[in-house]
Parts: C-alpha cells; structure tokens; sequence
C-alpha cells in the first residue's frame, strides 16, 4: 500500500521532549505513514532518545555537522516517500486527529499546495491563528508565514514540480518564510480553522531571545522580491516592522504618519504590479492600522495625536483602553489590569 503520508521531524537538542512528541505521532488516529526523524548533530542524548523508539514506521537520520533547522527538514523532505509531507516540531505535541484532518482537507482541496492549522500553546488559554481564505493567507506572505510551520503539510508533488527546497544559504531563523514566499509565488495556500498542535513556548525555541528586529529585514525583503515588489526604504522598513508587533524606536508623531502612508503605499503598489486580491489586500491593512492603537498610548499623546489626524477610528471601546492606560502610567494612580 502506497504511503500516503511523510511525517518530518528535525531534531536539535530535544531530549526532554521527544518521547512527548513521538508518543502523539504514533498514537495518530490516521495510521498510513512514515516517520523521518533528522538529528542535527545534537549535543545533548537526543540521538539516543530517537533510537530507543520501536515504531516501524521510523527512520533515523543524523547530520555529521549541524545545518540549522531548514536544511535538516530537507533532509529528511529529499527521503519522503508519502502522497504529502507532514512537518513537526520535536518539542510540540500532537491533537490525536491530526493527521486525519490534515491528509482529508488536502483530498478535498486539490487546488491547495500547503495548508495548516492555528495552534494552542501549551500550559496556555492562549491560540494562535492565521488566516484560512488563499486569498488572505498570500497576502499574510508580506508580514511573516501564511502557515505556521508546526502545522503545515504540503503536497509533495508541488513541491517536486515547481523545485521548492530550502536553501543552504538562508538565515537558520525566517528560513519558514522564505520558503512560503518562494512558494506563494505558484502555490495556493489554506489553514483549517482548527487547533491540531499543542506548541511549546521556551528557552528551547530558536526564536527564544532573539532580536528579531535585525534579523527580520532581511525576510522582508526576499518576499517582496518574490513577488516582484520594490524593496522597503529604511525608513519604511522600520515601519514595516510595526505591523508584525516589531517596534525598532518608539512610535513618534512623524512615525505614525509614515506608518499610515506605508499602508497607503502597499495599495498603490498592488493596484500597478495586481499580485494580491485587493479586497484581501485592503482589508488586511485596515486591520493592521486599526491594530496599532492599542500600542500608542504608552508613548503619549503625540503618536496618539498623529493617529487620529491619519483617520484613527476611535469608538467608546477604544477610547476606554487609551484612558485606562494613559492613566496606569500616571504617578500616584494605581489602576488594576483586567
């Protein structure tokens, strides 16, 4: 019987949590699959761990040097056998229906080359979402992956079709980006609105620590040429940044407005090189506007100021937030958090 699935594992120092996460693959409701398990020249035993499991379904691969997360799922992707490639994180677990979700969303999607899922975090009331439409989910390309990469599974002939690896030469943090912008240029891509991974947040995490704010630029960049898109001056990179939640300086009056005519311009731009669907476009942007607000009043009034001459909505909600705040950082006036 063919495989239908090829379930990617890089691994990099994460002994501790490895039985956790192969314990929920294995148990996987949906059972037609290979497991592909890379170790990256680990320094701890997690080699170890990987070779005390006994599931059939498991091939081990090792990394004389290690190669960073990217270049170790291709690894392993370069060795798939299955209908559709399946990536994991080795520190996350899995909800037991999956897979079963996953491979069945894909068959009734033919038209879909990579989708995912939102992910909860664990030990959290918190989830993460990203958008479900391929129209939202290209555009979400311009400010960081349009699938969350412990989630995602891709049809594997689209991957072969079109040649989309990843690229030794890419940084080992926002390598996941870069391979969905170079993807989205010819792909569709979906999610599920549907939590299937429990993900784990902490010092484990490549992500943990990082000033993301010089490294970030640089994936910026790569989508927009990508999509055929002129790069960001300085300037409106710094502002770029503030819509994933990055503040390089302090919001200032003048920073607001260049934030505000940035927004503008990414209209214009679309409306001359038609890359992205303009409703999903637009839409994506007002929330993004809309959404800066609530980290302006910490700076004072001016950035405030300069936000509501830019055409800043302010309703009873909002106004409420900004008074609840101004007041908070006001000496001798204790406000409790809600």
């Amino acid at each position: 019987m063919a495989i239908r699935a090829s379930v990617v594992v890089p691994v990099y120092n994460k002994a501790p949590y490895l039985t956790e996460c192969f314990e929920s693959i294995f148990a996987q409701s949906f059972t037609n699959f290979e497991v592909i398990a890379v170790d990256d020249a680990s320094t701890d035993n997690s080699l170890e761990v990987l070779r005390s499991f006994n599931d059939p379904r498991l091939r081990i691969l090792s990394n004389p040097v290690n190669s960073g997360p990217g270049v170790t799922a291709q690894n392993a992707m370069d060795q798939a056998k299955g209908e559709y490639i399946i990536r994991v994180d080795a520190d996350d677990v899995l909800l037991l229906h999956r897979f079963k979700e996953q491979i069945a969303f894909m068959d009734a999607h033919p038209e879909i080359g990579i989708s995912g899922t939102n992910i909860s975090i664990l030990g959290l009331d918190e989830v993460i979402k990203r958008p479900t439409a391929p129209n939202d989910c290209k555009v979400q390309l311009l400010f960081g992956v349009a699938v969350m990469q412990p989630t995602s599974i891709y049809r594997r002939t689209a991957l072969l079709e079109h040649d989309l690896r990843y690229q030794q030469e890419w940084p080992r943090y926002g390598e996941d980006w870069m391979f969905q912008a170079r993807a989205g240029r010819i792909v569709l891509f979906a999610n599920s609105d549907d939590v299937t991974v429990r993900y784990r947040r902490g010092e484990q995490g490549i992500s943990f620590g990082r000033d993301r704010s010089d490294e970030l630029p640089e994936c910026i960049n790569f989508a927009f040429s990508q999509f055929g898109w002129p790069l960001p001056s300085e300037a409106e990179m710094k502002v770029h940044l503030w819509s994933i939640n990055i503040f390089p300086e302090p919001p200032t009056g003048h920073s607001v407005k260049l934030f505000r005519e940035w927004l503008n311009k990414l209209e214009r731009i679309n409306s001359r090189i038609v890359t992205f669907d303009p409703v999903a476009l637009h839409s994506r942007l007002e929330t993004i506007w809309r959404q800066l607000l609530y980290k302006l009043p910490e700076h004072g009034k001016e950035p405030l100021r300069a936000y509501i001459k830019e055409g800043g909505a302010l309703d009873l909600r909002r106004m409420y937030f900004i008074l609840r705040t101004m007041l908070r950082s006001t000496p001798g006036i204790n406000i409790p958090k809600e």
